[in-house]
């Protein structure tokens, strides 16, 4: 209960700092997820490394991206297959 209770302070932390965008708690089974925004993976690594409950989980990291973002990498992608055809 004391590294949950640390945790929920050190997200607080980071929400404040615009590093943690979401921090979401599951209710009624064990774990949660937390939304960050960094400049490179050193930077996931820090802000997992030093989580309260990082001794006590396992964890899946998925990167996201931008719907827009997505959209003008697919459309590339598409655009460069159809040369290759």
């Amino acid at each position: 209960m004391d590294a949950f209770i640390a945790q929920c302070e050190y997200m607080d932390k980071l929400k404040k700092k615009g590093t943690v965008k979401m921090f979401v708690p599951f209710t009624g089974i064990d774990g949660g997820f937390f939304v960050v925004e960094t400049d490179s993976n050193a930077g996931v690594s820090q802000i997992l490394s030093e989580c309260p409950m990082f001794p006590y989980v396992s964890r899946e990291i998925y990167t996201l991206t931008e719907d827009s973002k997505a959209k003008q990498i697919v459309s590339e992608m598409k655009q460069r297959m159809s040369k290759g055809s």
